[in-house]
């Protein structure tokens, strides 16, 4: 038995208190969601705007009001923005198109800046991206433009060209490559695979540290990482969200 887990430990109680709390937060969310669902079909029936920023600012002004801590003002706001973008967007959920699969940068960038609300979907490359938010099959395509190390991201400013499409927003996103591989022996990797903006920003490391290793590039870094779950002989640059989920 873990030490924090012994019936003696001052810690324990409360610790179940803090469990039992949790869950009982994540039902009332989830009932919140459901309540917020059949809000957004009144909606629908009625023509009315899913958007009601004068309804939310009473919301968050009231629970403002009968707070008594020690949750401060800020913090109250904070929470309840997220909850209430999210039940506002699971009444219209807005779909989101990103370079592919799971755990790709772009995926990772796009649940950070909409929040993880919305529905996300992958695509296979970039020029599938474009194609999806111009024909109106997603409202919005997460695109990689530039990073730090190896400038502007050439073929999507191309395509920029080739699609009438505009950018309204800009993220930055933090990026921390990582070697995966299944054995996590540096010796039984014969093979890494990656895109090639994070093969071009590792290269100085790679040739340090597997000089003789076939550096081959793929079409995400996440693509890299489900080819090294099933293959021990290969390795992945790739984040540490591919890691957990692949």
């Amino acid at each position: 038995m873990d030490q924090n887990d012994h019936p003696d430990n001052p810690l324990a109680p409360l610790r179940d208190e803090i469990d039992r709390i949790d869950a009982r937060i994540l039902e009332l969310i989830n009932q919140r969601l459901r309540i917020g669902e059949q809000v957004g079909a009144v909606k629908k029936k009625e023509g009315s705007q899913i958007l009601d920023r004068v309804r939310e600012r009473m919301v968050i002004e009231n629970l403002s009001s009968i707070n008594q801590g020690p949750a401060d003002k800020e913090l109250i706001q904070y929470i309840f923005n997220v909850i209430i973008t999210a039940t506002r967007e699971i009444q219209k959920p807005k779909t989101i198109a990103y370079l592919g699969p799971k755990a790709s940068y772009t995926h990772i960038a796009a649940l950070n800046h909409f929040k993880h609300s919305g529905r996300f979907v992958q695509q296979p490359n970039l020029f599938d991206i474009f194609r999806d938010v111009e024909r109106g099959q997603s409202h919005f395509g997460v695109v990689p433009v530039e990073n730090s190390i190896e400038g502007a991201v050439n073929h999507t400013l191309d395509l920029f060209g080739e699609f009438n499409l505009n950018i309204i927003s800009e993220h930055y996103e933090p990026v921390s490559h990582d070697l995966l591989s299944i054995t996590g022996e540096p010796s039984d990797v014969k093979t890494i695979y990656s895109h090639p903006q994070a093969i071009a920003q590792c290269k100085g490391w790679l040739k340090k540290k597997f000089p003789h290793v076939d550096v081959m590039e793929t079409t995400s870094t996440s693509k890299a990482a489900q080819m090294a779950s099933v293959d021990e002989s290969v390795a992945a640059i790739a984040s540490q969200k591919a890691a957990h989920i692949y």
